[in-house]
């Protein structure tokens, strides 16, 4: 059995998602969702966003991977170990700043 590169650590156990970070891919598994698996060199682009959660104070990053097919979104607001799992899932692959801008721009 493999074992996973980075393991998303829950800020919450109320929390029932799971992450996985392996050297090939992302496996994302939920309670009540089928499990997910995201190959990395399928990963075409990412972006992430700032958002301020005004109700409660908080400032948390969204990070979203992008492939041909689909797209995910992690959010730091859920996972201690946000940083090294984004690291590890973007390494070497390219940001989509013009999506970042268009965003920001949106919401100012």
């Amino acid at each position: 059995m493999e074992t996973p590169k980075v393991v998303g650590q829950k800020r919450s156990s109320l929390y029932f998602n799971k992450i996985d970070v392996y050297a090939d891919r992302v496996e994302i598994k939920g309670l009540f969702l089928p499990k997910k698996i995201i190959m990395l060199e399928d990963i075409i682009s990412w972006y992430e966003i700032n958002k301020n959660l005004k109700a409660v104070g908080v400032i948390m990053q969204e990070l979203t991977i992008k492939t041909a097919k689909t797209k995910y979104a992690i959010r730091s607001l859920n996972w201690s170990n946000y940083p090294e799992m984004r690291d590890s899932i973007v390494a070497g692959r390219m940001r989509d700043t013009e999506k970042e801008k268009k965003i920001y721009n949106s919401f100012f």
